[in-house]
């Protein structure tokens, strides 16, 4: 089995995702609820929520050792993520007309916001890469038991309970009296890939997994639906990256496609993996394309004619991973890709 190409064709879909999410946002809050166009968004973010997920989990694949040296993995992984933290926020302030030399555009949006909605995840991922020795520590020296017993714990406390009270005010008190409610909900996607490698392939597994992501789709969506037409408004609530819909849909995707055996043509696969390079610059880069977009050509009633989101996503995708192949190319630049 090819695990990196495995994990390519991963990143492949998930950047993907993420493009399709962010350029069907319009629709999403636009168009009236129910609508043939909003039913259309509703299914394409339902079937796209596993994206950051699935990237938190394959840089824990990838990173999480036996044997971490913690100084020098935590040097390497930030100063990696300085430069296109630092630039990409000055970019999107700069395109945004911020005042990005005040001590308010510092503090409010650099410290305590982000410039561009797509770059918390660079906030969350940094986070994430400190506590990895820690929880290198709970798998390899603790067991997986001892590991399981922790992802159980998170799962149930800060991933279950604040997902029963946010979609069904569902209050359970006993867990904020205990302080079970504290675990870091996104530390769950360190965890669980480590878990699901050492789960061997079935086929009863695998139909299992897709039954999982299906049903969670399903509760994606229907709950979605459900929560707008109540509220008379777009609701995001069954979307939240750490409640269990998009938690069990990531972890049963994260274990389909690492068993996958793809037998693509060697063009294909040579594609994948291009764009699975560039991922993390166009994760970057494509709201660059968007705000360009949508400032030259009023596109926003357009975006709620069924498909159109579709296209428009599509069409914001290609432009950015052509510009982020190129300038991946070029010498100093690529160090913000």
């Amino acid at each position: 089995m090819e695990k990196n190409f495995n994990l390519d064709v991963m990143r492949a879909i998930a950047i993907t995702a993420v493009v399709l999410i962010h350029g069907s946002v319009n629709t999403f809050y636009m168009a009236p609820i129910d609508s043939v166009a909003w039913n259309i968004t509703n299914l394409c973010y339902s079937l796209s929520r596993f994206c950051v997920p699935l990237f938190f989990m394959i840089s824990a694949f990838l990173l999480i050792k036996e044997d971490m040296d913690i100084r020098a993995f935590v040097r390497r992984r930030l100063a990696r993520l300085a430069l296109p933290f630092l630039a990409w926020s000055l970019i999107y302030g700069v395109l945004k007309g911020d005042d990005v030399f005040s001590r308010h555009w510092l503090v409010d949006v650099l410290i305590n916001g982000n410039a561009m909605v797509q770059l918390w995840f660079l906030y969350a991922l940094i986070g994430l890469y400190l506590l990895m020795p820690l929880v290198s520590l709970i798998y390899y020296k603790g067991g997986r038991t001892f590991c399981l017993f922790y992802t159980v714990l998170t799962f149930l406390f800060s991933c279950t309970f604040p997902f029963l009270s946010d979609a069904f005010k569902i209050t359970i008190s006993f867990v904020g009296n205990m302080t079970l409610n504290n675990f870091n909900a996104l530390v769950i996607f360190l965890f669980l890939p480590l878990l699901i490698k050492d789960i061997g392939f079935t086929r009863q597994r695998g139909w299992l997994a897709l039954g999982l992501f299906i049903l969670a789709v399903i509760v994606m969506f229907t709950g979605t639906r459900s929560v707008s037409l109540a509220a008379h408004a777009a609701r995001e609530t069954y979307y939240t990256y750490f409640y269990p819909p998009t938690v069990v849909a990531s972890a049963a995707l994260f274990y389909l496609m690492l068993n996958a055996r793809f037998t693509f043509s060697p063009l294909i696969k040579q594609r994948l993996t291009s764009v699975a390079e560039c991922s993390f610059g166009i994760f970057l880069a494509h709201m660059v394309v968007y705000l360009a977009v949508t400032r030259l050509i009023n596109i926003n009633e357009k975006l709620i004619w069924p498909f159109a989101s579709l296209l428009f996503s599509g069409v914001m995708f290609g432009i950015t991973y052509l510009a982020v192949r190129y300038l991946r190319k070029l010498p100093y630049i690529r160090a913000l890709f």
